[in-house]
């Protein structure tokens, strides 16, 4: 992926474990922070507790992931 304005590449990931610690959270954080490392850009991304606490993003993402 390449995000032309340089800007660097926001994501959203949605949390569907309802509240259930998990190692997929973890490694999804950890990829895209390697990636940004990798690539000299800013990745931000947001976590959303889909179930547990009703919380969705807003469309002003790059990437959604779940």
């Amino acid at each position: 992926m390449y995000n032309h304005d340089n800007k660097g590449i926001r994501v959203a990931i949605l949390d569907l474990y309802d509240g259930q610690p998990n190692q997929g959270m973890r490694c999804l954080k950890d990829i895209l922070n390697q990636y940004g490392e990798k690539h000299g850009i800013e990745v931000v991304w947001n976590v959303y507790d889909v179930r547990g606490a009703r919380q969705v993003p807003d469309l002003s993402y790059d990437v959604y992931l779940s």
